[in-house]
């Protein structure tokens, strides 16, 4: 095909999580097929060198004082210096196709509008469920699963679902009021959506089925090249339980520690990673000799963790969306043990893992004793995941949306 300039944008860009690494690593992808590309968000402390950065959308602060929440307020809902911003990408770069991830609140999807009537074609990939609930993650301040805003946005101000605050839930319904599903999806020509479940959830809130397509995450070539080197069908800890990934409350991670920690068992847990719950999970394990936190860990560390698990878990309470830490654990040959929501039933079969519901009290126990039990294919299981999640196929079904 035609080698297209491409702008991505995402509000932060350095590995900060799975839409930066999936933004980023796009980029390279894109590169290696011979197209120009250019990426562009807010300018941040953390971020990677870029060549636009001169011209990245000022930093602002939601923590900050009170003219600069007042500030951070006013770009989400497109006011401030947003416009003028993005206006000098468009004019310098001239994109034919601008593919946006993560914009909401940091930026704003003021800059749709802006790259669709400069001709541009307009993506974007769903990595959150901020259209359908101003919240980002159907879950309300309780931590439960919840998907009222569909029908009735003002929910997220009844249930004060943004950190349990009036404040910040009168911002996100404010946001959510003038950046509607209706009006985004007219801005839009298409919305990727990593798995099948987005793609559902989006349907039923009445994105039109033209603009939808599932296109699934993929695996950095990088990584594959160093999964390619381990021996991933190596004798491995039989009894060695790894996790990976934020430490926070949707994640499912209180829950299972306390069902893990009931357990006689022998097994052991190794939780890789950090977030806002670590102090207190790390409190609630505390003189239990079987779990270990591991902190942050390089990827090349990540990697030799779940080449020797014998079970990868992934807790989660909230709708997971193709989750790249169980992409890269399954791609390392590692059975995994998922809860039964969002994307991750999707992932997961008979022959590469098992399903838990995490409601329900002593399931999660009983699953890891059956998959523990089970003997897996662990080779069969890492050609698979490359297979699936591979950036050739990835790349061929992104440039038809060209």
């Amino acid at each position: 095909m035609a080698k297209k300039r491409v702008l991505i944008v995402n509000k932060f860009l350095y590995p900060r999580g799975g839409d930066c690494i999936v933004a980023l690593t796009e980029a390279e992808l894109l590169r290696s097929a011979g197209h120009e590309v250019e990426m562009w968000g807010m300018d941040y402390p953390e971020n990677l060198p870029m060549s636009m950065t001169d011209i990245f959308a000022p930093q602002v602060k939601f923590d900050g004082s009170l003219p600069e929440k007042l500030k951070a307020v006013m770009r989400m809902i497109g006011f401030g210096d947003i416009r003028s911003s993005f206006s000098r990408v468009l004019a310098r770069f001239r994109p034919d196709v601008v593919h946006f991830h993560n914009i909401h609140s940091y930026l704003s999807p003021v800059i749709v509008g802006m790259a669709k009537k400069a001709g541009a074609r307009t993506l974007w990939t769903m990595h959150d469920y901020k259209l359908i609930c101003p919240a980002y993650t159907c879950m309300d301040s309780s931590g439960c699963v919840c998907t009222s805003c569909v029908k009735r946005p003002g929910t997220v101000l009844e249930k004060r679902c943004m950190k349990g605050s009036r404040l910040q839930s009168a911002a996100a319904y404010a946001e959510a009021r003038r950046w509607n599903l209706s009006r985004l999806s007219a801005m839009t020509d298409r919305f990727i959506c990593p798995g099948q479940f987005m793609a559902a959830r989006l349907r039923e809130s009445g994105v039109p089925e033209e603009k939808l397509i599932v296109v699934n995450n993929f695996l950095d070539p990088e990584k594959v090249a160093r999964i390619r080197q381990f021996p991933v069908g190596l004798k491995r800890d039989s009894r060695r339980i790894l996790y990976v990934g934020r430490l926070s409350a949707e994640k499912g991670i209180e829950p299972m520690i306390r069902e893990f920690m009931a357990m006689p068992d022998d097994f052991t847990l190794r939780i890789v990673g950090s977030g806002p719950e670590e102090e207190k999970l790390r409190g609630i394990c505390r003189g239990d000799s079987r779990i270990e936190f591991c902190g942050w860990k390089s990827s090349a560390d990540v990697m030799k963790e779940m080449v020797s698990a014998a079970v990868f878990v992934c807790p989660s309470i909230w709708f997971e969306n193709k989750t790249i830490s169980v992409m890269e654990a399954l791609a390392c040959g590692t059975p995994a043990l998922v809860s039964d929501v969002g994307s991750l039933p999707d992932m997961v079969d008979a022959s590469n893992g098992m399903t838990y519901n995490p409601n329900r009290r002593g399931e999660f126990a009983n699953a890891l004793r059956a998959i523990s039990q089970r003997s897996f294919d662990h080779q069969a299981i890492s050609s698979q995941a490359l297979g699936v999640y591979s950036s050739d196929a990835h790349l061929k079904l992104l440039e038809t949306l060209f």
